[in-house]
């Protein structure tokens, strides 16, 4: 019998929830190829304290919705609410925000995921 390796890449997955609704639904906003690289990231974007500020919430179109956020202005993480902490849960475990691992049989371009999703920003 013949038998063949088969080769996968281990990424690390960022989940945050989107401040404007669905907190209970968070999605990908950022892959990895290292754990470290990823927190690192992850507190290179917070505030150096939380603050608040106003903006449109589905219930209050007029802009003025007080939103308390812990990630730096103009940050692609600036909407998102932070996770709780930055150790590996399930896929299941991450409904508010987390990280999860995933094994990929193909190594992730650029060009392979979607644009809204950061890969290796730093």
């Amino acid at each position: 019998m013949e038998t063949r390796g088969k080769t996968e890449y281990k990424l690390y997955i960022l989940e945050l929830a989107e401040m404007h609704g669905g907190v209970d639904k968070a999605s990908v906003v950022a892959i990895f190829t290292e754990y470290q690289k990823l927190k690192d990231y992850y507190n290179s974007q917070l505030a150096e304290k939380p603050y608040k500020d106003k903006g449109i919430n589905m219930n209050d179109n007029s802009g003025n919705y007080v939103y308390q956020k812990v990630f730096k202005k103009g940050s692609p993480l600036e909407w998102y609410n932070p996770a709780n902490n930055l150790e590996i849960k399930s896929y299941q475990e991450c409904s508010f925000g987390g990280v999860r691992v995933e094994w990929f049989e193909e190594y992730p371009t650029r060009e392979s995921i979607r644009n809204d999703i950061l890969f290796n920003p730093i």
